[in-house]
C-alpha cells in the first residue's frame, strides 16, 4: 500500500474501518518514510504493534484518538525522536509502558491522553525527556496521586487533572501541597471533588462537598480521629516484639551461641541466583576503553560478563533485554563520561540499575566509574535537564573517578576488584 509516494508529508485515515488492526498494519506505512502528519483516529484500532512507525522517522503529529486501544507497546514511539502533538484521547488504555517517550528530543511535546482510564504514570516515562511538556489526563481515573505519578507531574511543564475522581482522603495531603504552590504548572485538579456518587467504585465521595484546595481541614479532623487508636496499636505492636526478641536473645544464649560483631565472619551469602556477575553500562564511544576493562576483568577477575552484542535475545526488545540482564548480573559497571550522558540508553540503563540497588539493596550493587573529571561532569549536566538517579551518582555516591592513563596502574585495578567482590558465578571449567 502507498507505494511511490515516499515522498508523502501529509496522510488522514480517520474513519476507515478496522484496517489498522489487521496483522500487516506495520506494512500499510512502510513505504511512507516523509510523514510528517498522521490522522487515524476512529479507526476502530485496538491493538498496536511494536514496529507500527518504525519507518516514519520524521513523524511530528500523530491522532489516535477515539480508538480502542488498551495497551501500548514499550519501544512504539522510539523512532519519533520529533513528534510534537500525540492524542490518544478516548481510548481504553489504564496504564502507560515506562521510557515510552525516552528517545524524544523535540523542543515541545503535547499529549493528549483525555478520557481513558489511566490511574498513575510510570516513574521513568518523562525522566530523559529535555524538552516542555504538556499532558492532559483529564478524565481519567486517578482516585490518589503515588509518588511515581507525583514524579511525572514535577517533571512536566503543564499537566490538566480535571475531571478525574479524586478520593478526599490524608494520601493526597502531599500532592495538594505542593499543586497550591505550582499552579502553573497542574490545572484543574482543585475543582474535581463535589457531592455525589462515585459510579467507578460505587462508593459516595468523602469530602462533603469541598473542593480538593481545601480539604486539609477534613485530613486534619481525620488524623486527629484515628491517631488515639493508632497509637494504641502501635505501642502494642512494639510491646510484643521487643518481648519476641528478649525472648529469643535469651534462647540463643541458653544453647551457646553467640553474636560477635566485627569478627571475620563470612559475608552474608547472595540470596539470589545470578547467570552473570558483570553488566558494564557504557557508550559506544568509549568501547575501546571498556574492551581494555572488561579483558582484565575476565583474565583476572574470572568475572562472568553479559556483552549486549551477543548476550542480548533476538526478537526481544531492546528495553526487554536490558531489564533482563541488568536482573540477571550481580554488579553493574556504570562507565560515565560525556558520551554516556548525551546515550539516551545508557541514562535509561543507569535509572534502571540505580533502582534496582535501592529496590533489591544487597542483592545488587552499581558501581559508578567515572572517565572524566566529576566537577566537569556535573557542569556538562547544567546543560540538560538529567534525574536526580544519574545526578546522585556523581554527586553524591561514591566512584572510581579513573582517568584515561590510570587505567593501568595497580591501585586502580586492586581497588575495583576489591570492591566488586569474589565471582558469584562459576565460569566453564570452574568446579
Amino acid at each position: 500500500m502507498f507505494k511511490g509516494l515516499q515522498h508523502l508529508e501529509w496522510l488522514d485515515m480517520s474513519f476507515t474501518g478496522d484496517i489498522w488492526g489487521l496483522a500487516n498494519c506495520g506494512q500499510t506505512l512502510e513505504n511512507i518514510t516523509n510523514l510528517v502528519t498522521l490522522n487515524i483516529s476512529n479507526c476502530r484500532i485496538s491493538n498496536i504493534p511494536p514496529e507500527a512507525f518504525k519507518n516514519q522517522k520524521n513523524l511530528q503529529y500523530l491522532d489516535l484518538q477515539q480508538n480502542t486501544i488498551s495497551t501500548l507497546p514499550t519501544n512504539i514511539f522510539q523512532e519519533q525522536k520529533y513528534l510534537q502533538y500525540l492524542d490518544l484521547s478516548f481510548n481504553n488504555l489504564h496504564s502507560l509502558p515506562g521510557g515510552i517517550f525516552i528517545t524524544c528530543n523535540s523542543t515541545n511535546l503535547s499529549i493528549k491522553l483525555k478520557g481513558n482510564h489511566i490511574g498513575s504514570l510510570p516513574e521513568a516515562m518523562f525522566s530523559l525527556l529535555h524538552t516542555a511538556v504538556e499532558l492532559d489526563l483529564c478524565d481519567n481515573d486517578f482516585h490518589h496521586i503515588d509518588a511515581s505519578t507525583l514524579t511525572v507531574i514535577q517533571n512536566v511543564s503543564i499537566i490538566n487533572l480535571s475531571g478525574n475522581p479524586f478520593e478526599c482522603d490524608c494520601e493526597l495531603a502531599h500532592f495538594v501541597n505542593w499543586a497550591k504552590s505550582h499552579e502553573t504548572q497542574v490545572v484543574g485538579w482543585n475543582n474535581n471533588f463535589t457531592d455525589g456518587f462515585n459510579v467507578t467504585n460505587n462508593d459516595y465521595y468523602r469530602c462533603n462537598g469541598k473542593s480538593l484546595e481545601n480539604f486539609d481541614e477534613y485530613c486534619h479532623s481525620s488524623t486527629a480521629e484515628y491517631l488515639v487508636p493508632s497509637l494504641v496499636v502501635i505501642v502494642v505492636i512494639v510491646a510484643f516484639v521487643v518481648g519476641y526478641l528478649l525472648k529469643k536473645t535469651v534462647k540463643r544464649h541458653r544453647q551457646g551461641y553467640q553474636n560477635i560483631v566485627g569478627s571475620d565472619q563470612e559475608p552474608l551469602p547472595i540470596t539470589k541466583h545470578y547467570k552473570y556477575d558483570l553488566y558494564v553500562i557504557h557508550s559506544s564511544e568509549d568501547l575501546e576503553w571498556v574492551q581494555i576493562l572488561t579483558a582484565k576483568l575476565e583474565v583476572e577477575g574470572h568475572y562472568k560478563i553479559s556483552y549486549p552484542d551477543k548476550d542480548f535475545v533476538l526478537g526481544h526488545t531492546i528495553f526487554k533485554n536490558i531489564d533482563n540482564f541488568l536482573e540477571q548480573s550481580r554488579t553493574i559497571l556504570g562507565i560515565i563520561s560525556t558520551n554516556a550522558l548525551n546515550s539516551p540508553w545508557c541514562c535509561y540503563e543507569l535509572e534502571r540499575a540505580r533502582t534496582l540497588e535501592i529496590e533489591q539493596r544487597g542483592d545488587h550493587k552499581l558501581i559508578p566509574i567515572l572517565l572524566e573529571d566529576g566537577e566537569l561532569l556535573l557542569k556538562h549536566m547544567e546543560t540538560k535537564e538529567y534525574s536526580y538517579a544519574i545526578v546522585h551518582l556523581i554527586q553524591n555516591k561514591t566512584n572510581l573517578e579513573w582517568s584515561e592513563d590510570g587505567r593501568l596502574e595497580p591501585e586502580y585495578w586492586k581497588r575495583l576488584k576489591k570492591d566488586i567482590g569474589k565471582p558469584v558465578v562459576l565460569l566453564e571449567g570452574q568446579a
